[in-house]
Formats: structure tokens, C-alpha cells, sequence
């Protein structure tokens, strides 16, 4: 089990998944848009959003938006 001071360590970093530009980033993220490219919804939420990129991302789809994510 990781300790506190594990988890600063690791978040201390800009991007510590170091996954934000990558090709398999960009194909996951463009896939999701795609299957919701004609949706509008009041609300959504996006767990587990690290940094928020793809929730910045979501936005124009919903009308709020909220990016929750334990770090």
C-alpha cells in the first residue's frame, strides 16, 4: 500500500501518467467524442479525471460539468 508521501511523490509532477499527447491518449479520447458527437446532456461527471484533459474536453456536450479525481 502506497504511503502519503508515495502519492505527493508521484503527483509532484506535471502529468505523472505521462499518457496526455501520446497517440494512445489522443485514439482513446478521440474514439469517446465520437460516439457522443451528437449528445447534449444537462450533467455529467468525469471520475477519476486526473489533470482534467478530457474533461476540458467533454464540455461542450454538457451543460455541467464537474471532473472528480482523488489526487
Amino acid at each position: 500500500m502506497r504511503t502519503q508521501a508515495d502519492w505527493n511523490s508521484f503527483y509532484s509532477t506535471p502529468n505523472p501518467w505521462h499518457n496526455d499527447g501520446t497517440l494512445y491518449d489522443q485514439v482513446r479520447c478521440d474514439a469517446l467524442l465520437h460516439r457522443i458527437r451528437y449528445a447534449k446532456f444537462a450533467s455529467a461527471i468525469d471520475f477519476g479525471c486526473g489533470e482534467g484533459h478530457l474533461t476540458a474536453q467533454l464540455s461542450p456536450y454538457a451543460k455541467s460539468l464537474i471532473g472528480c479525481d482523488i489526487s
